[in-house]
């Protein structure tokens, strides 16, 4: 029987509801045909007439005729779906294309959310949103909104004008603070009469200088400072002063002003770290390192065992040559 529903859905294209109707519909027809012989065979000739025959026969077209009125409406209606599929095609392939601009999304009107690809009702939850006083802090924000399409997001990502996370919404909240400071003590400098010569800096070691030592060089005030001596303290000290270049917001004049007077001492020692035996939290807190790193050198060592030299460190794929001869410095084996 299964040969026989594979076969007729092969050679007639059925699916597997129409194989099992065409069956009855056969069967249906064959006991049609048969009940004259069989009647006739039991009963006398008296009792099956030829109007009964007729009437037998009128039945069976009639549900031949309903098969292929079944048959033709699915047949419509699949060629329906087929054009209102291509319409809907057609429909996206004649939209516009979108031009997407630089926004930032605490200030876009709905007309301008929605020449970004946004639909209208989208645009008014994001209104209505704000309204109330809602707004968008990081770019992520912009997710919460509910039914906000991810793949728009994707693609008007790199036109937000917005931080990418609460870390840098703090820096610049800090480096903020820190210009107003320096405009501030600049304001006292020029208002202050009789204002005396500024002493004389000495020269420091960049390794040993604490803050208040930094926060003589022009342009480096009470968070930057904090923010060098930080960036010293996890890499271990400095071994060259170009190093300080490397922390956030240190801008190219300052760091010059900064070089005339912080060198490093040949006599300081480094904080090195044994990348053998080192564990991840101790890998990731180094900033040459970071926690990526430190995951995929600890399950390298573990596989492959200890590393012999700075070089080895290539064979993860994750630290490249310009990383290990930053890094190096800070290793021991």
């Amino acid at each position: 029987m299964k040969k026989l529903i594979f076969l007729l859905r092969d050679h007639f294209g059925f699916s597997q509801i129409e194989t099992r109707g065409f069956i009855m519909l056969i069967t249906f027809m064959l006991a049609l045909l048969l009940t004259p012989l069989l009647l006739k065979s039991f009963f006398s000739q008296s009792k099956y007439t030829q109007e009964d025959y007729q009437k037998d026969l009128a039945t069976l077209n009639e549900a031949i005729k309903e098969f292929e009125l079944a048959n033709h409406q699915q047949d419509t209606a699949t060629h329906k779906e087929e054009h209102n599929s291509s319409n809907f095609l057609a429909e996206i392939e004649s939209k516009p294309e979108i031009q997407p601009f630089a926004f930032n999304p605490n200030e876009l009107n709905t007309v301008q959310w929605k020449s970004l690809g946004l639909k209208p009702y989208l645009a008014e939850r994001i209104i209505k949103y704000r309204s109330k006083g809602g707004s968008f802090k990081v770019k992520s924000d912009l997710m919460k909104i509910y039914g906000f399409p991810k793949e728009l997001y994707q693609r008007l990502y790199s036109y937000i004008q917005l931080p990418e996370n609460q870390e840098k919404i703090m820096i610049e909240k800090e480096y903020k603070q820190e210009i107003s400071e320096i405009n501030i003590s600049s304001e006292k400098i020029e208002n202050k009469p009789n204002f005396k010569e500024k002493s004389v800096i000495q020269p420091f070691d960049i390794n040993t200088a604490d803050t208040a030592q930094l926060k003589q060089i022009k342009g480096i005030g009470a968070v930057l400072s904090e923010r060098i001596v930080k960036f010293r303290d996890n890499l271990g000290g400095f071994y060259s002063i170009e190093q300080v270049k490397e922390v956030y917001g240190l801008k190219e004049e300052v760091y010059q002003e900064l070089a005339k007077y912080a060198k490093t001492s040949k006599g300081f020692e480094l904080k090195h770290i044994n990348i053998n035996t080192a564990d991840v939290n101790t890998l990731k807190s180094h900033p040459y390192i970071g926690y990526k790193n430190a995951q995929i050198i600890v399950n390298y060592r573990q596989q492959h065992g200890k590393f012999a030299n700075a070089e080895d460190l290539l064979k993860t794929k994750s630290i490249d040559e310009i990383q290990l001869n930053k890094l190096k410095m800070y290793l021991t084996f």
